[in-house]
């Protein structure tokens, strides 16, 4: 060989040593990045709250979305870099100083050369790690020397919504060098230029709610601020006055003295009244939506918050850093008086419910049913609902008289009906569903059929053979309930529903009431006890037992009737060829009517003559036999 091919190999050999250093520096689950668009609203922010030291907030926020995949950001190409961009967005930076678009030797050269970043030796918390690869993500722990970090776009599919966020994770590559952003330097967004400073109106009475706690504002003796439960007294409601700047000036009712903020930024600082000044501490900035609103005074960046995040009565109220936490968070009741309402009822009977429906109330937020089974005012109500937002309401009642009214409330204010409503709930009369009708017996809420389990019975899916049921109705507007698979009949031994055979018993005598919408009952004849599922809630497999009426959901049923030909498919399916005893099975007995048929001692019927027809040419003979006794000799 001669030196000059010597030379040549050895370039090669080099070469390909090369190529292989480099692959087995790019781990597999990574892939090149070069993120183009900002999606910082597609992080899921529940997971995370923010401190105010950017750099932890940074690497929290990095951590916290672990395991979301890119098309849950909205990411739709490599993304590693703008999601440490994203990151440092939601930590509370202004875009202006994150380095969106292109690659990541983009992000790097944008963040040194116009954000301010500077390369390190040591990284901390917060800091950028650049890999050997096209690759970047964020510094998240340093300990005992062992760098721990967490990024996005990891998987190595090639499809960019799939790949997910990693979470904090050990450095698992060789870093190229670290970054440390000019947190410092940056002047991030304020907490409540985030939200909108509605407009509530000019003036207004209302209640103050935090709602963690669901207790309300209130001003106590010594004129500090705490947290309640509803007393319904002055000090527990204020005046709101808009000023020109969209604050505004919040008046306790009982003492006249203005919500004060003490005159500080400082967080940890008191709230309470003081006699109405007109100063920075007393204007207060409304931030958010209803339910969630925070309240500032004008001269602290700080919120209202509720210390230690208490739910109880006498918890202190303070101004602190805001954290975004149901603390700080409070409802703004106003307190319009609701106007009355006029009722109007439709009776029902014991198995249908009585509907109670009335007029809009102008500034209401709910109605309270109040029912005496009897005159009002005399005793307690039978029955108080509380906080209905709609304006009609169905009720199951017992057979008797009832009187009813409503209250419009706006929380703790309300107004009484104009009327009082009167009517008669009766026992109810039996339905008449029809002569005889197959169907089945559906408990209607898990959609579960009775069915018959060798004398017990249970609930099942439709599916089974032995859930199809004739109503037979008799001379008294009662059913005899047969199964059609076993051919007995419904009945009940103490508390327990099972299947007997045909016996003159009245306790096979089965009365339904109700209304076509899945709500039947059954009612055995003899008995005040209706058809229930056993059990809390109707699952699979539960027993059947009488038990007082309760109109719950186990008592309800849906009678899913069958006829014409859905009938007739149905019924074919119930049985094998052969089983002319339509047990559901093959067994010896089966042979005896056939045997019986051909020898002409015995006379089939229509459904044993289809069922003996073995073979299905049409006509019954000794080949039939043959292929029964076959068929079972196989089993």
């Amino acid at each position: 060989m001669t030196k000059t091919n010597i030379h040549k190999w050895v370039a090669i050999l080099v070469s390909f040593l090369m190529i292989g250093t480099l692959f087995s520096m790019l781990p597999i689950t990574n892939l090149t990045a070069s993120a183009i668009s900002c999606q910082k609203d597609g992080f899921d922010k529940s997971r995370y709250t923010l401190s105010g030291n950017m750099a932890e907030d940074v690497a929290t926020i990095a951590k916290s979305q672990k395991g979301r995949t890119g098309a849950q950001f909205g990411y739709t190409e490599a993304w590693c870099d703008e999601f440490v961009a994203d990151c440092i967005e939601n930590a509370g930076a202004d875009s202006s100083i994150v380095g969106h678009g292109g690659t990541v030797a983009d992000f790097e050269s944008i963040m040194r050369q116009k954000k301010g970043a500077v390369e390190v030796s040591s990284p901390q918390v917060g800091d950028l790690v650049f890999f050997t690869y096209s690759h970047v993500e964020i510094v998240t722990k340093v300990e005992n020397g062992t760098v721990y970090c967490a990024g996005g776009n990891n998987g190595g599919t090639g499809n960019y919504k799939t790949n997910y966020c990693a979470g904090e994770r050990k450095l698992y590559a060789t870093a190229r060098l670290y970054l440390r952003p000019n947190y410092k330097n940056i002047n991030p967004k304020k907490w409540y230029e985030n939200y909108e400073c509605p407009d509530l109106g000019t003036d207004f009475y209302a209640y103050i709610i935090n709602t963690q706690a669901w207790k309300m504002l209130t001003n106590e003796s010594d004129n500090n601020i705490d947290i309640q439960s509803e007393i319904a007294q002055a000090n527990q409601v204020w005046k709101f006055t808009r000023k020109d700047d969209g604050s505004y000036k919040i008046i306790n009712c009982a003492t006249s003295r203005a919500l004060d903020s003490q005159g500080t930024s400082e967080s940890g600082a008191n709230v309470y009244t003081y006699e109405d000044s007109n100063n920075d501490p007393q204007s207060w900035y409304i931030y958010g939506e209803s339910g969630a609103y925070y309240l500032r005074s004008k001269c602290t960046d700080c919120t209202m918050d509720v210390s230690g995040g208490s739910t109880e009565d006498g918890a202190n109220v303070q101004m602190y850093t805001y954290n975004g936490s149901s603390a700080q968070k409070f409802q703004i009741w106003k307190l319009n008086s609701p106007s009355s309402v006029h009722v109007h009822g439709a009776a029902g009977s014991s198995y249908i419910p009585t509907t109670i429906w009335w007029t809009e109330s102008a500034n209401c937020t709910a109605y309270n049913i109040r029912i005496w089974n009897g005159k009002i005012w005399e005793g307690e109500p039978y029955k108080t609902i509380w906080n209905i937002t709609d304006t009609s309401y169905e009720i199951f009642l017992p057979a008797g008289y009832y009187e009813i009214y409503i209250d419009a409330i706006n929380y703790f204010t309300y107004t009484m009906s104009e009327n009082v409503l009167s009517l008669t709930v009766s026992d109810g009369e039996p339905v008449d569903i029809g002569t005889n009708i197959y169907a089945y017996i559906i408990n209607y809420k898990p959609w579960l059929s009775l069915v018959d389990q060798q004398g017990n019975v249970t609930v099942q899916k439709q599916s089974a053979k032995n859930a199809l049921w004739c109503f037979e109705r008799q001379n008294d507007g009662s059913y005899l309930i047969q199964n059609i698979a076993t051919k007995k009949y419904l009945d009940y031994d103490d508390k327990n529903i099972i299947t007997s055979d045909n016996n003159g018993n009245e306790s096979q005598k089965w009365y339904i009431y109700g209304r076509w919408s899945g709500e039947y009952f059954i009612k055995p004849k003899n008995a005040d006890t209706i058809l229930t599922v056993a059990g809390d809630t109707c699952t699979y497999e539960n027993p059947t037992i009488l038990s007082d009426l309760t109109w719950s959901e186990n008592q309800k049923f849906s009678i899913y009737s069958f006829e014409g030909e859905e009938l007739q498919r149905l019924l074919d399916t119930l049985y094998a060829p052969g089983d002319l005893n339509q047990d559901g099975t093959l067994s010896l007995t089966d042979l005896i009517p056939l045997q019986q048929s051909l020898l002409r001692q015995t006379t089939l019927t229509a459904d044993q003559a289809q069922l003996a027809d073995y073979n299905g040419d049409g006509s019954i003979n000794v080949l039939d036999l043959m292929l029964l006794k076959r068929a079972l000799l196989a089993l």
